[in-house]
């Protein structure tokens, strides 16, 4: 009796060994799953962080680039402004040039 008592216990104290090691076990998984659950929330922020920077960059890049273009197409209007003007300055001094001085022609007197 004494014998089979002993080999009982020594079956209860095997059980929960290896229910203690389950728990063990099932712990370390779980804890890993944590972890990977938690590097995977950090990749998702890094990369939607990047998207935003991108997304940031883009709007800029086309901001600077729509700057550039009324830019440009004020110093055209400001150069196309300023040759008409020479133009018609130089159109005035060209009739200048042909009409006489006292604004009439004169004509050589006849004898």
């Amino acid at each position: 009796a004494l014998l089979r008592e002993m080999k009982l216990d020594e079956e209860k104290l095997e059980a929960q060994m290896e229910y203690a090691r389950y728990e063990q076990e099932t712990e370390i998984l779980r804890e890993q799953l944590r972890q990977r659950e938690l590097d995977r929330e950090r990749q998702k922020r890094e990369w939607e962080l990047k998207e935003r920077q991108a997304e940031d960059q883009r709007r800029a890049d086309e901001e600077m680039m729509r700057r550039q273009q009324d830019d440009m197409s004020l110093r055209m209007m400001h150069q196309e402004d300023e040759l008409r003007r020479r133009q018609q300055e130089n159109n005035l001094f060209m009739q200048e040039q042909r009409a006489p001085a006292s604004g009439y022609e004169t004509t050589p007197a006849v004898p």
